[in-house]
């Protein structure tokens, strides 16, 4: 099967774009919560990391 955003999205139950734990970098997270990406294959994790970055670039232009 295909890695696409859609299929990403559907196996997490969320989009990945616009996802946040809730923690921020330099701030204490009191709250132990689960990683919704530890389910990933190593295909969809390198498929997120693509899509960010060029979502990221195209954002700069």
């Amino acid at each position: 099967m295909k890695v696409t955003k859609e299929s990403i999205d559907k196996k997490l139950g969320f989009d990945f774009v616009t996802y946040s734990s809730g923690c921020r970098l330099g701030t204490e997270c009191d709250v132990e919560t689960p990683d919704p990406f530890v389910g990933l294959t190593s295909e969809e994790e390198d498929f997120i990391i693509e899509y960010m970055y060029n979502l990221r670039k195209n954002d700069k232009k």
